[in-house]
């Protein structure tokens, strides 16, 4: 979908001065699929280089997936985001050496990686050509855009940052003249009101707005650092600032309306969001909420203690139960989990995390699951795949012993009635629904092996080995 700031000229005020920005429209094809990464040597990547699991369940039970990433690449914010039907996160296919993250990835909910992203846009400026890294990134109301976090690597007199549509194909460039603000990028980014986008850079919060104008709406100081902020559900932006005070600012002008200190053992807080029309923080050993007028309700997440990573601005968030699930690590024992809270009587439970590298963000997926990042000191991440409710068969595998036998297979899956089923080979085997909900029969018709894939309507899937002899 071709969007109507794209062929824009803007200009902004940055510091006092007027910077002329020039929007150039990416042609359509440069981001799309099957094109090749710019560092990967001029070929596309193969889908073998990207996942080395598909998100197919264990059929024992078993709540996690782990879809080794070989070239799933972060800087220590590594951010996944869910968007209508995909996961994004930030990815590199190029070379193992090099762990720049350069691309956006995108993931359907059956592990699949899609070929959306295999360039990044690059934004032209005098006699450079910028190729903008991702290191967060937001959906629009409408689901359709993602915009990129900016890197410099040559020129410092511009700000560079760009608009993409959220199937890869088309995207925008912009161009502030007059200053930078952030290096390695914006990080952390949230969605504001009226389909704005917010950025933190080194300097100055920005707001985007979605014609693609930029405005640096609040200047950052060493006595006023916020990190990280979001759209509170009373419509206004809330951020920590300095790692203990929350704020409460106006997103039309930047100007704070409410500042409230944290408790004492919930200072720190690194990740925020809304959960239950509440705003959560987590801080260390500490899960709060907060209301508007700066009541705080606290929790302690575990009685030996805990801490978050530095990159984990989204390691909170609400999970499919409306509750709030989030990642960290416990002090004994340095162990990995992903945690959840029950509010109504202050329970806490954790699942160790099946790879045990630090945990950096966490969503909930179209299909309902928690997906995560977590990143190996190597510098190459895994995303792991929590399923509260897994999906189960049986028996686990089927044997025939000839041509024309038959023998039926029973889905289960709490909440669940309607699956389907399909056979990866119809010469060796078919399957076929019967009229009980779940019970599909397989049907013998060739000699060899193959396996049937029984699924739900929003991913999940589990593989029953079938042999005929």
């Amino acid at each position: 979908m071709k969007m109507p700031f794209w062929s824009l000229t803007i200009s902004v005020l940055f510091c006092g001065r007027v910077g002329f920005a020039g929007a150039a429209t990416i042609p359509r094809g440069v981001l799309g699929a099957g094109q090749a990464h710019p560092e990967a040597g001029g070929s596309p990547p193969h889908r073998s280089m990207r996942v080395m699991h598909d998100i197919i369940q264990h059929n024992d039970g078993s709540n996690w997936v782990t879809l080794s990433q070989t070239y799933m690449v972060g800087t220590p914010v590594w951010p996944i985001v869910a968007g209508k039907a995909e996961i994004y996160y930030s990815a590199n296919f190029s070379q193992g050496s090099d762990v720049d993250p350069n691309t956006i990835g995108t993931m359907t909910m059956d592990g699949v990686p899609t070929e959306t992203y295999d360039a990044t846009p690059t934004c032209q400026y005098g006699p450079y050509t910028e190729r903008l890294s991702y290191q967060d990134f937001v959906f629009n109301r409408q689901g359709n855009t993602i915009m990129s976090t900016v890197g410099l690597n040559k020129s410092t007199n511009a700000m560079l940052w760009a608009f993409v549509s959220a199937d890869g194909v088309e995207g925008a460039c912009h161009t502030l003249v007059g200053g930078t603000d952030g290096a390695s990028g914006y990080f952390p980014m949230a969605l504001g009101p009226n389909d704005t986008i917010w950025a933190v850079g080194s300097q100055y919060v920005w707001r985007f707005s979605k014609n693609g104008d930029a405005k640096p709406i609040i200047k950052l100081q060493a006595s006023f650092n916020l990190k990280p902020i979001i759209e509170g559900p009373d419509g206004v932006m809330w951020a920590i600032q300095n790692a203990s005070n929350l704020l409460r600012i106006d997103p039309n002008n930047g100007k704070v309306l409410n500042t409230y200190k944290a408790p004492s053992n919930c200072t720190g807080a690194l990740s925020l969001a809304v959960i239950g029309r509440l705003v959560w923080g987590l801080a260390g050993n500490c899960i709060y909420s907060v209301t508007r007028d700066g009541t705080f309700t606290t929790y302690q997440v575990d009685p030996g203690g805990a801490s978050q990573y530095g990159g984990a601005n989204h390691g909170l968030t609400q999970g499919p139960d409306g509750k709030p699930w989030f990642v960290t690590q416990l002090n004994k024992g340095n162990q990995e989990v992903l945690g959840t809270l029950d509010p109504s009587n202050g329970n806490v439970t954790l699942y160790p995390l099946p790879v045990q590298a630090p945990p950096q963000n966490v969503t909930v997926g179209p299909d309902g699951n928690l997906w995560m990042t977590v990143s190996p000191f190597s510098g190459y991440g895994d995303i792991l795949v929590y399923i509260p409710n897994p999906l189960t068969v049986t028996p686990a595998s089927v044997t025939l012993p000839k041509v024309g036998a038959k023998q039926q297979i029973t889905a289960s899956e709490n909440g669940t009635t309607n699956w389907t089923a399909t056979s990866q080979n119809t010469s060796i085997a078919t399957v076929s629904k019967t009229k009980t909900a779940g019970v599909f029969t397989v049907k013998a018709t060739g000699v060899g092996s193959t396996s049937v894939t029984v699924s739900d309507k929003v991913g999940n899937s589990v593989l029953v080995p079938v042999t005929v002899q």
